[in-house]
């Protein structure tokens, strides 16, 4: 039994080493933030990439004018999307720092929410809640046709990574580098 700076113990088999800073992951947590990863770094990168840098550094499409609740929702979108991308890149970091990240478990679990918020953006925002209205010169068809494209890419790749994960047993990533030694 060893026992890490936190006073948890875990029998890690034949170790010697030093100073023990986290246990071994077991399999369900593994999977279950390497999805929770995958899948919310993949909305906030779309949030990212849809909402700023299209719809407001190159302005494809404009807000409202008027201050009103479907305004001031798409600012609170923005805010959370980067919240999700967030919090995503934390338990990306902490998988990477316990050798537990499944990569392409984790690839896919991204694709699927890339491909899922593009479905919700589409069919919900600028559907039945109409957030945002087009620019004169825009041509609707063209975009939705573009954006359930992207859908559909994403969730092909999503589907091609599922199944070879099907096909091979996930193998963890390659240990991330130790930290230097401290120096009393």
């Amino acid at each position: 039994m060893v026992t890490n700076t936190e006073g948890s113990t875990a029998d890690l088999g034949d170790y010697e080493g030093g100073e023990v800073f986290f246990t071994p992951a077991d399999e369900g947590f593994q999977r279950r933030h390497t999805r929770l990863s995958g899948g919310l770094l993949g909305v906030g990168t779309t949030v990212f990439v849809e909402e700023i840098l299209l719809t407001r550094v190159l302005h494809w499409e404009r807000a409202y004018d008027m201050v009103d609740a479907r305004a001031i929702s798409g600012g609170l979108f923005h805010v959370v999307g980067l919240l999700v991308a967030v919090v995503g890149l934390f338990l990306l970091v902490d998988l990477r720092r316990q050798q537990a990240l499944l990569v392409r478990m984790w690839w896919a679990s991204w694709f699927i929410g890339t491909g899922g918020f593009q479905l919700w953006c589409i069919i919900l925002r600028y559907g039945p809640l109409d957030m945002y209205r087009r620019l004169p010169y825009a041509d609707v068809v063209a975009f939705a046709a573009a954006a359930f494209l992207a859908i559909g890419l994403a969730l092909a790749a999503s589907s091609y990574r599922r199944r070879s994960e099907r096909q091979r047993p996930d193998q963890p990533a390659e240990p991330a580098p130790k930290p230097p030694e401290r120096v009393p």
